[in-house]
């Protein structure tokens, strides 16, 4: 596999306990830990949301209803987590604490919101909702508020992500006909398609916001990739003859998290960043929606 190497973020304590005071991050809230993966799982009987440790053990629930609880996400901080249920009839975005305490919902329409994913300050989701027919990219304040929609066509766009820098949204759309991966601005400007093979989906920045990481099917069956954004070839992470989708980064860019479909049934390995190392965490039920805490 060929080796790919990422500098870890320098960041000033001081600018990160002012944004931690402006999102409503400090305070009492438990930190989780790093590394820890959040993820879904119908072990239960029922999809909910769940912790483990990066090696796969410690599992704890953190949700416990009769609906369907799916697609965790860590916010930088590493003190909530946002995440879909159906608890209020169709699927909505709602936020917790990191262990779960908390749960407050933050949108409030008949559609399907789905695809949450916290801006890197931890002020604003990006999502997706079929709110107004096709699957379009929106995103709100933490607080719920500031609802803004930013794409607007009659296609569906889905698995919208920023990168580090809170400069840019990626997205898989299938405006083209197949699903591709696009970028833009996070005012929704400028919005371009920046591969051109078949089939790109699920894309998530790399730290450096120079590669993309996502899944495709441009060799066969869907498998992990990563791409420079400024040229280059694709580096295929994984090769096998199942199903790997929903891959995401670790903070500083050394682990990647994903899922994998054997006959059908969805677990959650993870790999190092060229490809080597690859660790099977969950075996039993359906486990999917990994989330690596920063």
């Amino acid at each position: 596999m060929k080796s790919i190497q990422y500098s870890s973020p320098v960041v000033s304590v001081i600018a990160l306990s002012a944004l931690a005071l402006a999102c409503g991050c400090a305070g009492t809230a438990p930190i989780a830990p790093v590394g820890q993966i959040a993820f879904a799982s119908d072990r239960s009987g029922q999809n909910q949301i769940y912790t483990m440790t990066s090696s796969g053990g410690g599992v704890v629930a953190l949700t416990s209803d009769a609906f369907t609880d799916s697609q965790p996400v860590f916010s930088p901080f590493r003190r909530k987590i946002a995440f879909v249920s159906s608890r209020s009839g169709s699927p909505q975005i709602w936020v917790m604490d990191a262990d779960g305490k908390n749960q407050t919902r933050l949108t409030y329409d008949n559609a399907e919101d789905i695809d949450p994913a916290f801006s890197p300050d931890g002020l604003q989701i990006v999502f997706a909702s079929n709110k107004d027919a096709d699957y379009q990219i929106y995103k709100i304040n933490i607080d719920g508020t500031g609802e803004v929609r930013l794409t607007n066509n009659t296609f569906a766009d889905t698995y919208p992500t920023y990168n580090r820098e809170g400069t840019e949204i990626a997205f898989q759309t299938n405006r083209d006909g197949l699903s591709q991966v696009y970028t833009m601005g996070i005012d929704g400007s400028n919005q371009n398609r920046i591969f051109t093979g078949t089939n790109e989906y699920e894309p998530f920045f790399a730290p450096d916001d120079l590669h993309v990481l996502f899944s495709s099917t441009r060799n066969g069956n869907n498998q992990i990739y990563t791409m420079d954004l400024q040229g280059g070839a694709a580096v295929r992470l994984t090769d096998n003859s199942d199903q790997d989708h929903n891959p995401v980064y670790s903070w500083d860019g050394t682990k990647i998290a994903f899922v994998r479909y054997i006959a059908g049934v969805p677990n959650v390995f993870t790999i190092n960043a060229d490809g080597s190392g690859e660790t099977q965490l969950t075996t039993t039920h359906d486990n999917t929606s990994p989330s690596i805490a920063p």
